[in-house]
Parts: structure tokens; sequence; C-alpha cells
């Protein structure tokens, strides 16, 4: 099973894993590594926070904290700037039940930016080239620009519907 998690691209997420062994009690004390693959270019994040076409160093997991919450592990991954998305893989070694566990991670936009562009494009002013179709979007104080849409035609043969794509 693949559990797909979201992340804001250019912050420091933690990867969470709670290890168990075969009888189902926490595994504590062991040497779990993580493998990272980015999805854009295949290639793996090493050990050092390179990335490599092999995966040859993988980075391993800090048991968060043996005493209060033995079987749990994690690793801070910093996230590029980036849109991109991550497949991830816990080796939790031999001793750990099941030994590999799966997910996959999607870096997104910033949210905080998104929302901030959602609320100006429905209450911010808005200024519109007739000759053009040209719309530009304000930002809170009515006169700085905070994005240009320009519209474009979904079909040269038959154009009868205009998107508007940020330009």
């Amino acid at each position: 099973m693949m559990n797909t998690f979201f992340a804001t691209n250019g912050t420091t997420d933690r990867i969470v894993a709670i290890l168990v062994d075969t009888t189902g009690a926490p595994a504590a004390g062991l040497s779990a590594s993580l493998r990272i693959q980015r999805q854009s270019d295949g290639q793996y994040l090493q050990s050092d926070d390179t990335w490599d076409a092999s995966p040859s160093d993988d980075p391993t997991m800090t048991q968060t904290d043996s005493a209060n919450m033995p079987g749990a592990y994690h690793f801070d991954f910093a996230l590029p700037d980036a849109v991109d998305h991550y497949t991830v893989r816990i080796d939790g070694t031999a001793s750990a039940h099941p030994r590999y566990l799966f997910g996959r991670l999607s870096a997104t936009v910033d949210r905080d930016g998104d929302l901030k562009l959602a609320r100006a494009m429905l209450a911010n002013r808005q200024q519109q080239a007739i000759a053009t179709g040209v719309v530009t979007v304000m930002d809170d104080d009515g006169t700085t620009p905070l994005i240009t849409l320009t519209p474009t035609v979904d079909d040269t043969a038959n154009p009868t519907l205009n998107i508007l794509t940020p330009s």
C-alpha cells in the first residue's frame, strides 16, 4: 500500500515511521534507512543531501525517542524549491515487520501564495486591456501588478473558447 503525502516545496518536512518486530512490539534500536527517488529525473537522495542516478548511499533515519516512543523513527527532508514528486521507501532492516514501507511525497506550490492569489482574483482590483484581452490582477495596494493573465485560443482552427493562462 502506498500513501501519498503533500508538502510545501522549499520547506523541511519530517517523514515518520513506526517500526515493529514480528510480534508487533515496537522495534527500537534499528538502523533504519530511507530511499527517496525524485520522479522528475529519477535521481536518488544520498546521505550527504546530494542527488545521484543510483541509490548508493541511502540516508538513515533517527530514532525519535527510544524511552517514550520506541519504534518511532524520523527523517527531516528539506524539500527543494521546485514542485516535484518523490517515491519513498523505508527499510527497517530484517528485524522490522514488514521490512519495507512505501510512500509518495508530493511537493506542491506555496499554499500561502496560492491563497493570496485566489483571494486577490476574487476581491482585488483588476484591469483589462480591451485590445489584447490581457487581464492584470493588482495586489492589495491596488497599483502593484500581482499576476498578468494573457488569453490564448484553445483551438486555432475553431476559436470558440479563450482560456486565460499566466504570463
